[in-house]
């Protein structure tokens, strides 16, 4: 049987004698440790002070859409690697580090000149 975190077999031993509520806090604190529930990054993680203007550059601008999806799904990337989900050498990480820091720049870049 494959090693499990420690949160992991707390939440099996103790399941009967947890309440519903306490039960769903338990499981919200478990799953991210599995892997079990991707996080995509919202308009609130990126830059939260643009949290509106973000919102209205995505339903009216495609390139800005596209490119924050991009920035998304390196995220994404990033963190299974992290995780070990996906195997990556230390060199791919650092790519995908940089990769999203440059896109990250254009979006900041684009958001700058829409509030200008």
């Amino acid at each position: 049987m494959a090693r499990q975190p420690r949160r992991a077999l707390k939440y099996r031993a103790s399941t009967r004698r947890r309440s519903r509520a306490t039960l769903v806090l338990v499981v919200a604190q478990v799953l991210p440790i599995l892997g079990g529930v991707p996080r995509h990054a919202k308009e609130s993680d990126v830059f939260p002070e643009y949290r509106d203007l973000i919102s209205r550059l995505k339903a009216s601008d495609a390139h800005f859409a596209k490119l924050f999806e991009r920035h998304n799904q390196l995220d994404e990337r990033i963190r299974q690697c992290d995780q070990g989900i996906e195997s990556a050498d230390d060199l791919t990480i650092e790519t995908l580090k940089k990769q999203k820091l440059k896109l990250k720049d254009e979006l900041y870049t684009i958001l700058r000149k829409a509030t200008a």
